[in-house]
Parts: structure tokens; C-alpha cells; sequence
């Protein structure tokens, strides 16, 4: 196993923040989440045998950024790649399992239809053609309305999800053909010398804004159904970053600034949950949205 870039949870000083002028830490920020998925890019292209990226992380890591980011970087140094979401494996909504108290469980491994997954992948493995899902939320229902795929000797395939990286996998994919990759923020925000904002609630800010966002979503529906996601973490993806050939910190370390002016204009009627990410905030100066990249990953949360 390469296990480049591979680390435990880090601290950096909100002090620090204040000392570089913002177009410096922007530009710092975006340069090591790039450089990082750029190693891996590398390292992948010294593996021939390596036909499947599998790149998973918990909750509003950037999977689908940095995925599709390592596509990008794949097509750039001639190796032609495609990207696969988990996502569109859904079981239909009828067939899905319910936690306890009666929700929808979408973020356990058996939300998955893994024998359709089994079929597709053996299909790609065998130089036939693939018909891949495509899962709409809105009905809770897979449509086959992509084109055809097929996994040629010179592609590789993109698998993201929260499960990506579930033994699970090693089922339907030969382990020989696999590179595997773990993202989710890694960095922790500490002033005098005090934790203000862990990796966890750097998460929620990312899945409160992009949901009003982009899914309308109000607040209190997403602190509702946080907690089952956290739990479903920690049984499901979590336990397997140690699985990973590589791990990358998504930490952006300016985003709690960007974040800032956000949540207090996005959720005047503040919950005791979001009153207390702001509180954390207090120490952090503001910048404002704009200011971040057109390419950046936190396009993916902010918009």
C-alpha cells in the first residue's frame, strides 16, 4: 500500500489566519487541496494495473469536487477516466430500509443495490457494455437514460461515495485493479490554544449552507437527520480510512472566514446547534464569498 499523504488530525491557529493578507491564504489553501489530488493523480499513473479509483469520505467532505478534479488531472496527462457515483446505486425509495424510529436509512451500506452494482461491474471487467444508473431524488427511482459505458485498457474509473471504500467493494472489483483514496477535512481550528471548530462542525457548516442552497433544505431539517448521519459514519465509512492508499485534507483553511458571513445572514432565526458555530466563529475575521475561486472546492458547498 502507497499510503502517501496519509495523517491523523492536525491543529492550525486562528492567529495565523490574521497574519497573511487574504489573497496569500486563499491562494495557499488552494494550492495544497490541488497539490495533494495532484500526487495522487501521479502516483496512480506509475500503477498500469490500476483501472478503479475508489474515493470515499463521510458527509460533505468534496467527494464529488475532488473526484471529478481527478478526472480532470487524469485527461490532462493522457489517461482517459470517468466518473462513477455510488449515489446512483440508491435502492429505489420503496425498497429502502428504515432506521428505527422510522426515517429512511440512506447512509447505512444497505442503502446500496449492490447486486446491480455486481452486475455493472462485472460487465465493465469483462470489456462488455455497462448501462449505468442514474438515481433522482426527487422520486426515488433509478433512470437508465445515460449512454452505454465501457472500461478500456487505457481508462480508469472514478467510484465515489460514502462507501466506497466498505470491504463490501472488494466483492465485485479485484483489489489488484484498485487505488483507493480517503477525503474529509483533517484540519482543526484552535485559538489560545483551545479547539473552536473540529473537523465535525466544519462539516455541518458545509452541509447547512449547501443545503439551504442548493436543495432548499431549511436548518432544522438537517440538524434533524445530522445526527443519523454521524452514527452512520462511524460504522460505515469511517472504520475504513484506514483502507486508503492515500488520504487528502479538504480543509480549505480560510473557509470557517468565508463560512461566517454566510451562516449569520443565511440563518437569522438561529438554532441553538447554528448559535453555537457562530459563536465559534467569533475569533475568525470575515471574508466575503466572492472572494473564492471559480475552481475551488468550496464552490461545491458555497455555489
Amino acid at each position: 500500500m502507497t499510503n502517501i499523504n496519509k495523517f491523523a488530525t492536525i491543529k492550525y491557529s486562528v492567529e495565523s489566519l490574521k497574519t497573511q493578507p487574504v489573497s496569500e491564504l486563499i491562494a495557499f489553501a488552494e494550492n495544497n487541496y490541488q497539490n495533494q489530488i495532484n500526487t495522487i493523480v501521479q502516483d496512480v499513473l506509475q500503477k498500469k494495473d490500476v483501472h478503479f479509483i475508489l474515493l470515499a469520505g463521510p458527509s460533505s467532505s468534496g467527494k464529488t469536487t475532488s473526484s471529478h478534479i481527478m478526472q480532470q488531472l487524469l485527461e490532462h496527462n493522457g489517461k482517459h477516466a470517468k466518473v462513477i457515483s455510488l449515489d446512483d446505486f440508491f435502492l429505489e425509495r420503496e425498497e429502502t430500509p428504515n432506521l428505527p424510529n422510522g426515517d429512511k436509512d440512506y447512509d447505512s451500506v444497505n442503502s446500496i443495490d449492490w447486486g446491480l452494482f455486481d452486475k455493472c461491474m462485472s460487465e465493465l471487467l469483462d470489456k462488455k457494455v455497462a448501462q449505468l444508473p442514474v438515481y433522482n431524488f426527487i422520486d426515488g427511482a433509478k433512470s437508465y437514460n445515460n449512454p452505454p459505458t465501457t472500461l478500456k485498457d487505457d481508462e480508469v474509473m472514478i467510484i465515489e461515495g460514502l462507501h466506497a471504500l466498505n470491504p463490501i467493494i472488494n466483492n465485485f472489483i479485484p483489489q489488484k485493479f484498485t487505488y483507493k483514496v480517503f477525503v474529509c477535512p483533517k484540519t482543526e481550528f484552535v485559538l489560545n490554544e483551545k479547539t473552536v471548530l473540529d473537523v465535525f462542525e466544519l462539516r455541518l457548516m458545509r452541509r447547512l449552507i449547501r443545503d439551504v442552497r442548493t436543495r432548499g433544505i431549511e436548518p432544522s431539517q438537517t440538524l434533524y437527520f445530522w445526527k443519523n448521519v454521524r452514527e452512520a459514519e462511524d460504522l460505515y465509512v469511517l472504520p475504513f480510512e484506514k483502507e486508503a492508499n492515500a488520504v487528502v485534507d479538504t480543509t480549505h483553511i480560510y473557509e470557517p472566514c468565508v463560512y461566517k458571513s454566510i451562516l449569520s445572514v443565511l440563518f437569522l432565526d438561529h438554532s441553538e446547534v447554528v448559535q453555537h458555530l457562530l459563536n465559534n466563529l467569533v475569533g475568525f475575521d470575515i471574508i466575503e464569498p466572492k472572494k473564492v475561486p471559480s475552481t475551488s472546492l468550496l464552490k461545491e458547498f458555497v455555489g
